[in-house]
């Protein structure tokens, strides 16, 4: 439930099913989070999107890897949050 706000829309189904997690962030507030992400989608041409679970935000991606991570990069000042962990290409946390 969101705390800054409506509860946003629940994640895109083939981003939730197909797409791949690209960094794990500690949210503060999940209607700026959606945002965000939404300013992400946008700059960057790709499918983004997020879900959370277990007390941390999960952003996924369908689309070109290196061109979600140069736009989270440039992005990174205005996120609502704090970056926790980073994925590589396949998904992977590192």
């Amino acid at each position: 439930m969101a705390t800054d706000g409506p509860d946003p829309p629940p994640c895109n189904c083939t981003v939730f099913d197909k797409g791949k997690t690209v960094i794990v962030v500690a949210t503060r507030g999940a209607c700026a989070f959606e945002r965000w992400v939404k300013e992400v989608q946008d700059l960057s041409g790709q499918q983004v999107d997020w879900h959370y679970f277990g007390g941390r935000a999960f952003v996924l991606y369908l689309g070109d890897f290196a061109t979600v991570v140069a736009t989270i990069a440039e992005l990174k000042q205005s996120l609502p949050g704090d970056i926790l962990a980073w994925a590589d290409e396949s998904g992977r946390i590192n």
